[in-house]
């Protein structure tokens, strides 16, 4: 669709969905990720955007990344605020496309949640 007039415009939010569901594909390579991030961010310098670009980092398929973000979501003595860590959970939790990486952590989760009934 470069370069080509379309008859509407594709809001942030929609913007940011695409961007989202595309960096935690496993079909696309880096430099592809890369590329569609600088053109969707090229003009746009909002905190919405800045989040944005947070979970997307979040969000890559990568099990050593999935490993490091769960030690930081479920670490008690953390000082992160909750938003940034809200904002790690959405770039974790990436079931449809990474359910590979997830499975592992379905057990964990349910361990957790008993310790913090606890």
């Amino acid at each position: 669709m470069e370069n080509e007039d379309l008859r509407c415009e594709v809001t942030s939010k929609q913007k940011y969905d695409i961007l989202k569901k595309y960096w935690a594909s496993s079909d696309f390579s880096l430099d592809e990720k890369k590329a569609l991030r600088e053109k969707v961010f090229e003009n746009d310098d909002s905190d919405a955007g800045k989040n944005v670009q947070k979970v997307i980092e979040w969000s890559l398929p990568d099990e050593a990344l999935k490993t490091r973000l769960w030690d930081e979501i479920t670490d008690s003595s953390s000082t992160e605020s909750l938003m940034e860590i809200r904002l790690k959970i959405q770039g974790f939790w990436q079931r449809h496309q990474q359910l590979e990486l997830m499975t592992p952590y379905f057990e964990k989760y349910y361990a957790t949640v008993q310790k913090v009934v606890d």
